[in-house]
């Protein structure tokens, strides 16, 4: 590759294609989180210059069990939700128990409950309508806009969908 991806989308030369940057809350740690946020915000500006939408997230579910355990949203623990596996009937969570263990979980069965499914339902509902209409935002669930700079708006999923502001803030508040 000519250029790094930071590069591509810095400069504006990548596909003009909607995209969402997620990080998840427990990513959000100073060691590594000093630095997540600032890339995403170099990748969203190559948004700006195409004029392509592109939406920030921050993701913090966390099943009841492992959370009472002491666990953190960590690196895909958001894919169980998106991809619906809120009854473990896939193995997801018996896949990611070993990165949940590195926050201190003794038990590999996460607590699903009814909470868990109403999140994977909802980012279900999100991510495909995202997929076939360009736009995140479902009738009567969550208008989620499109990140720019001027707004600093994101979407915040922990129990529930909720918009907030201040992402590029999120930087320096985890220092």
């Amino acid at each position: 590759m000519p250029q790094t991806p930071l590069d591509v989308f810095k400069a504006g030369k990548q596909h003009p294609v909607p995209y969402i940057l997620t990080a998840n809350k427990g990513e959000l740690a100073p060691k590594q989180g000093r630095y997540l946020i600032p890339a995403y915000l170099g990748l969203f500006s190559g948004a700006a210059k195409t004029g392509v939408k592109a939406h920030a997230l921050i993701f913090d579910r966390v099943p009841a069990g492992w959370r009472s355990e002491g666990c953190v949203s960590f690196h895909a623990i958001e894919l169980g939700y998106v991809f619906g596996d809120w009854d473990n009937s896939s193995g997801f969570w018996k896949g990611i128990f070993n990165m949940a263990a590195s926050s201190g979980v003794k038990s590999q069965n996460p607590g699903l409950d009814e909470t868990d499914r109403y999140v994977a339902e909802m980012m279900m509902r999100i991510w495909t309508h995202y997929a076939s209409k360009g736009d995140p935002s479902v009738d009567g669930l969550i208008t989620w806009p499109a990140w720019d700079k001027t707004t600093d708006r994101y979407l915040f999923v922990g129990d529930k969908p909720e918009v907030k502001t201040r992402y590029s803030a999120l930087a320096t508040e985890i220092n």
